[in-house]
């Protein structure tokens, strides 16, 4: 559905004389892919604001974002399919960050963040068969992924030095974030539409 709509508004501006007729291919996909980030925060805001887990959601996805295009990684077969695993993920990860013991807070956020970051220095990038041109570029991409993710472990370790234990939960979603993202480079991406 938000494809069919990225198509329909490019073909709109098309006709406005916004582009030529050539790019309607690379409109419609730009519009998909704003079309489709709009509404997965949509949701996400949604969700973070009726079980006011804002926070936790807005780590986890700001992690998860920062690492996931710089490492590539498996895809779902459809865009409706990531935006519901994407939810759900985000999801159990700030209500986790709520019910687990707080004593394990701060460790398993640590641990799940060395995770991420062992996975992106052993196995990042992995390319898409899909992925742009740009991304052929394996070394800059790794290196890229290496530092968000080190950044990512070093940001969590500094808020356990001087934060409480809202922060953990906050930190937790993080790490669990960039962990579900590094993770991806262990599954085989189905050859599909990004």
């Amino acid at each position: 559905m938000t494809y069919m709509l990225a198509i329909k508004i490019s073909r709109y501006l098309i006709k406005r004389g916004a582009a030529g007729a050539e790019d309607e291919e690379v409109l419609a996909y730009g519009l998909f892919d704003l079309l489709a980030g709009l509404e997965q925060n949509l949701i996400l805001l949604f969700l973070g604001l009726a079980f006011d887990i804002l926070p936790q959601i807005f780590c986890y996805e700001l992690f998860f974002c920062l690492l996931k295009p710089n490492i590539g990684g498996a895809h779902a077969k459809t865009h409706g399919s990531c935006l519901l695993i994407f939810t759900l993920m985000a999801f159990a990860a700030a209500q986790s960050s709520r019910l687990l013991p707080q004593t394990w807070l701060w460790p398993l956020a640590f641990l799940l963040s060395l995770l991420a970051l062992l996975l992106v220095i052993w196995r990042g990038p992995v390319i898409h068969p899909n992925a742009p041109a740009g991304m052929q570029k394996r070394k800059k991409f790794r290196v890229i992924g290496i530092c968000v993710s080190l950044s990512q472990t070093i940001v969590i370790f500094s808020a356990y030095k001087i934060a409480g234990t809202w922060a953990a939960g906050v930190s937790l979603c993080g790490s669990m974030g960039a962990a579900t993202a590094a993770l991806s480079l262990l599954v085989p991406s189905p050859d599909n539409n990004p």
